[in-house]
């Protein structure tokens, strides 16, 4: 007795036009047993053409699921093969704006992640725990949270809103790095009559660095254009952040 009739009695007529329809994929028996019940249900033209066209239906979403993986695929390649040139060192020739917007988002998307991780648990606790208590100065602690992801997504899309927040945040973290820095030399602390200073002072110095030449590509001709930023818009918001840190710096202070 052919093991597949009794099964397919229960299947539907467009599946067993698709047996029928692919024999080099199913088993002779199989195609026997489809071949069988479809003779067994005599089936009207009207009721094999609706079958049939539930199966061409069937197999067109299949295709289209198909395409759709597929061009996925191809589009995480293509992401993974510029995300790879941007931060490969061994280039053979001069330095595209397009890498170095890529090298920009990319140094944002690892902020972003690296703060994350750093901030999570304490962001956790305050939410979560009924024993924590919400400062308000905590929003500038947890802005970067927020900041850096969007600016790293803004500015790979090449919008000016990217911009405007990689330039602010930039700004600020340089010359809050570099006021640090001069604060760090006049700070000391007495432990045992031994003078030394409290702050590693190579922190700020090697984190200003990589900050201001981030904000020196950002801030280049040839990238400005592909944000629509004018000389007129950088300075504003180079001079409008960097008071703003002073004022912030000041007001910690006293």
């Amino acid at each position: 007795m052919n093991e597949f009739a009794e099964r397919y009695k229960k299947t539907s007529t467009s599946d067993l036009l698709r047996i029928i329809n692919n024999p080099s994929e199913y088993q002779p028996l199989a195609l026997e047993a489809a071949t069988a019940e479809i003779a067994n249900r005599q089936l009207t033209p009207e009721q094999l053409r609706e079958a049939q066209a539930e199966l061409e239906a069937d197999q067109l979403r299949i295709e289209q699921s198909h395409a759709t993986q597929r061009a996925i695929e191809e589009k995480v390649t293509a992401w993974s093969a510029t995300v790879t040139d941007a931060v490969n060192p061994y280039q053979t020739g001069p330095i595209t704006t397009d890498r170095q917007i890529q090298a920009i988002s990319i140094f944002f998307l690892v902020l972003a992640l690296y703060y994350i991780y750093t901030l999570y648990d304490f962001a956790g606790f305050l939410l979560f725990d009924d024993a924590a208590e919400f400062d308000p100065s905590l929003v500038l602690y947890f802005l970067p949270l927020v900041v850096t992801p969007l600016a790293a997504f803004f500015f790979w899309q090449r919008k000016k809103i990217g911009w405007i927040l990689v330039t602010i945040y930039l700004t600020y973290v340089s010359a809050s790095e570099v006021l640090l820095f001069v604060q760090a030399l006049n700070m000391r602390e007495y432990i045992g009559g031994i003078l030394f200073p409290s702050i590693p002072l190579i922190q700020y110095i090697g984190a200003a660095i990589v900050y201001i030449w981030c904000l020196w590509i950002v801030c280049k001709a040839n990238i400005r254009e592909q944000y629509a930023i004018n000389t007129e818009a950088m300075l504003k918001t180079l001079i409008f952040t960097t008071t703003a840190v002073v004022f912030l710096m000041i007001g910690m202070i006293w």
